[in-house]
């Protein structure tokens, strides 16, 4: 329907041109048909003008959900390293528990087994950090991108409302 329309009015959107062009400017249209056809090339423009906005806005929509999908995916992946890590951490403290969470003295320095229990309780505390760094990093972005969607959705929304609005 659209196109049709569009292909009905070019040649008329031409004559007007000529038309146009070839009259007074400023002075009074000589014959209603042709002040008609003005208002009607003045309206398809603006609807032109308009579909491409609403297309840049689209894609531009569309681009934010994809990058908003990424930080949900990349947050979830976190959290799930984070579960994972939380249970690495509970056996770790079970072993240390275990072994009365000896402390490194002169006679048991040497001990090979307590001085490894020792390095992965410090490697399990520097990674509870930064997965809980990586977290808190991922959330704000998360929150950003939403924001930036929620405000690409609104002028969506205020362009459908100008879409709304009673023809003249």
């Amino acid at each position: 329907m659209s196109n049709a329309r569009t292909l009905l009015l070019a040649p008329l959107v031409a004559l007007i041109g000529v038309v146009g062009t070839s009259g007074q400017s400023g002075a009074p249209p000589l014959d209603p048909t042709i002040a008609e056809l003005r208002a009607m090339r003045a309206e398809l423009n603006e609807r032109l003008e308009a579909n491409i906005r609403v297309q840049l806005l689209v894609a531009r929509l569309t681009l934010q959900e994809q990058r908003t999908n990424v930080v949900v995916r990349q947050l979830a992946d976190v959290s799930d390293k984070m579960r994972t890590h939380e249970q690495t951490k509970v056996q770790m403290e079970g072993v240390h528990k275990m072994f009365g969470d000896a402390k490194a003295t002169e006679e048991n320095e040497d001990n090979f087994f307590l001085s490894m229990l020792k390095a992965q309780k410090e490697s399990v505390a520097k990674t509870d950090a930064e997965l809980k760094q990586q977290h808190a990093e991922l959330t704000t972005a998360l929150a950003q991108e939403q924001a930036r969607w929620a405000a690409f959705n609104a002028q969506l929304a205020e362009l459908e409302r100008l879409f709304e609005k009673p023809r003249r």
